[in-house]
């Protein structure tokens, strides 16, 4: 609620800059980006504009903290292309573990009677 927001913020803010006290390193600053953030097909990959740069605003404030370098439209195509592969390849893996999973269901399920008696005895000696 409301008068719960209220409340509780000077206790958050507070809290909050006890740990950015004792981080070391950590700051309400500007962000200073050293690496691209552009990540795909496993790899990180330097713009190829650099140009196209827009401001990331803090949202609290509105204070620029860093500008973030765009894709343009080849490589976000190849953003697509590369997210796509991995989708296909994990489509295939996730199916195989939910199989393996589904069998792993139906042989306790089977066996359910016995692991019960088993950890009877298991509990009864501890």
């Amino acid at each position: 609620t409301y008068s719960d927001r209220v409340l509780f913020r000077p206790l958050f803010l507070k809290m909050a800059q006890s740990i950015l006290n004792n981080m070391p390193g950590a700051s309400t600053g500007t962000v200073v980006l050293t690496d691209h953030l552009n990540f795909w097909g496993g790899k990180q990959l330097k713009p190829r504009q650099e140009a196209n740069a827009e401001p990331v605003l803090e949202p609290a404030t509105g204070r620029v903290l860093c500008q973030m370098i765009l894709c343009g439209p080849e490589e976000l195509d190849e953003a697509i292309k590369s997210v796509h592969s991995a989708y296909l390849k994990c489509r295939k893996m996730c199916m195989e573990r939910a199989r393996v999973m589904l069998e792993a269901a139906r042989i306790i399920r089977d066996r359910s009677e016995n692991i019960a008696k088993l950890e009877v005895i298991n509990n009864v000696h501890h």
